[in-house]
């Protein structure tokens, strides 16, 4: 689980948006969650979907903070 980060962490992200080497990683990430959603939606074992749903929930939660940083 990814919680809420404090204010200073929001400044992080926020400094780094500018970043292009930080923008990849931003991208990667995203690459990463759609192929683990369109992993999980052709899993036939319980567990994988279960496990596709966490790792999609987690980098979503990432992605949203960065996200969320570029409103300071």
């Amino acid at each position: 689980m990814i919680y809420r980060p404090d204010e200073k962490t929001l400044l992080a992200f926020a400094n780094l948006k500018g970043n292009q080497n930080f923008k990849m990683i931003l991208l990667w990430l995203a690459d990463c969650l759609a192929r683990t959603r369109e992993d999980g939606s052709t899993a036939k074992e319980e567990y994988m979907v279960r496990w596709c749903q966490g790792q999609s929930q987690d980098l979503n939660e990432i992605l949203k903070v960065a996200e969320d940083s570029k409103r300071l």
